[in-house]
């Protein structure tokens, strides 16, 4: 969820006519070298798709591929067909209960597909996101291990997240919208 949110915050910069995954490229690289513009910026759906299609393979080796719908109601479901190998198990933390280590272990010895629906919320360049449901190949992930999983997402995370509490979007943003079929981003003045 963390490079989901990072695309998303890097989105901003300037409403230049192109389409697709171009355009969002082109506002990722003005974000990246601190020149975004004061102003809203709105990126549908199929931006987001084409961008993520285009680019996510490349900086994330084990995504084959992902989307976003956003809903209404600051609601982001996402999909993405990983592929993690028995290597993603010795990320987890020691004390992983073993009927979930167990499980994982079957989940990922091909490629899974796993769903998300979160829940994100932003204003005055603080965010929130609250995992509402996660499953890989149709199988809920208790919830419990999902709050480990964005305890260690967030603490690798640099600078570190805290996933539990409001916490600082990239700088120069001050909101970051979700809306149905579109995301709006907000650059600070």
């Amino acid at each position: 969820m963390r490079v989901f949110l990072f695309i998303l915050a890097l989105a901003a910069g300037t409403a230049q006519a192109q389409t697709g995954a171009d355009r969002v490229e082109t506002l990722v690289q003005m974000f990246r070298q601190n020149r975004p513009s004061a102003q809203d910026i709105t990126l549908s759906e199929a931006e987001v798709n084409a961008y993520l299609a285009l680019r996510l393979p490349s900086k994330a080796k084990e995504i084959k591929r992902a989307s976003a719908n956003f809903k209404d109601g600051h609601v982001v479901e996402a999909e993405a067909s990983v592929s993690l190998g028995g290597g993603a198990l010795d990320r987890l933390p020691a004390d992983t209960p073993t009927f979930v280590r167990k499980t994982l272990e079957r989940l990922l010895k091909s490629d899974s597909t796993v769903q998300v629906d979160a829940l994100f919320t932003s204003a005055r360049g603080k965010g929130f996101v609250q995992i509402r449901r996660v499953e890989i190949n149709g199988i809920k992930v208790p919830d419990s291990f999902v709050r480990e999983a964005m305890e260690f997402a967030g603490a690798k995370a640099r600078p570190p997240v805290d996933f539990n509490r409001l916490f600082p979007l990239p700088d120069g943003l001050d909101k970051v919208e979700v809306l149905a079929g579109a995301v709006r981003v907000v650059v600070k003045p």
